[in-house]
């Protein structure tokens, strides 16, 4: 879930929150490293996810580790 969407919701599970977005780009890093792969980006993406996912909780958003893989 986006920063922005999440401040909508103040009584969310952060908890749980954060285990979805480990979640959501550990199999979305596993997409990007796909030999098959042909989204724009797709290695650049991938090294990025990897980066964020070795940097351990809490875990950021997807839109924001894209943002930094230069991926519009």
């Amino acid at each position: 879930m986006p920063v922005a969407i999440a401040r909508r919701y103040p009584g969310a599970d952060a908890a749980l929150l954060d285990t979805c977005r480990g979640l959501v780009l550990a199999m979305v890093a596993a997409w990007r490293w796909d030999p098959d792969d042909r989204f724009p980006h797709g290695r650049a993406a991938g090294h990025e996810l990897l980066a964020a996912l070795r940097g351990g909780p809490p875990w950021p958003p997807l839109d924001v580790v894209m943002a930094r893989a230069g991926v519009p």
